[in-house]
């Protein structure tokens, strides 16, 4: 169970963002943080692993069949028209170093894939970049997130929380999360 939760769930998550689903796999990675902070930092690894994989799958499809993989962009929630078309003017205007201002601005990286393959940006340079920037940004939020919620454990609750109640704390927090960013978002 360990090594599936540690190791495996966290390529199979960074894969599956990187091309069709729409939860990022910093879920996951707080959660392991949160528990296990040298193992989370292995599946952040593995989570980059599974987001290039997933990359080199998106980027194909784009280039051989363009407007299908754009159509079907649009159907992933949080994703429109407006969103593809930002992204390619961010590739336009900064390259591929748009790659590390995308999720401070809650664009999914898939976009940044599927914009690469649409403009012929070598799939290898794209990884290159694509490397750094997963990386940063699923070790931040792991670290952030493991920093916040022992605070929160320490000196708010003052207490020690079991694995159930933590649990039910951080996924909780997603769950409200994730409602709260859907309904935000423009249709």
């Amino acid at each position: 169970m360990f090594m599936f939760r540690y190791y495996i769930l966290p390529f199979i998550w960074g894969y599956a963002e990187a091309t069709f689903f729409f939860i990022i796999p910093d879920v996951i990675l707080g959660y392991n943080a949160i528990e296990d902070y040298k193992k989370a930092m292995a599946g952040c690894l593995l989570a980059v692993v599974g987001a290039l994989s997933g990359a080199i799958t998106l980027y194909f499809l784009a280039g051989l069949a363009p407007e299908n993989t754009l159509k079907a962009l649009e159907v992933v929630p949080a994703i429109s028209a407006e969103m593809i078309s930002t992204v390619d003017g961010q590739i336009d205007d900064k390259g591929l170093w748009a790659l590390f201002i995308g999720p401070l601005m809650a664009i999914p990286y898939k976009l940044y894939v599927v914009q690469a393959a649409l403009n012929q940006i070598d799939i290898v340079v794209f990884l290159a970049i694509s490397i750094p920037a997963r990386l940063l940004r699923f070790i931040l939020t792991a670290s952030i997130t493991r920093v916040l919620f022992t605070f929160f454990k320490n000196r708010v609750l003052k207490e020690k929380l079991d694995r159930r109640t933590t649990k039910v704390f951080y996924f909780g927090f997603w769950i409200i999360f994730y409602t709260a960013f859907f309904i935000a978002m423009p249709s």
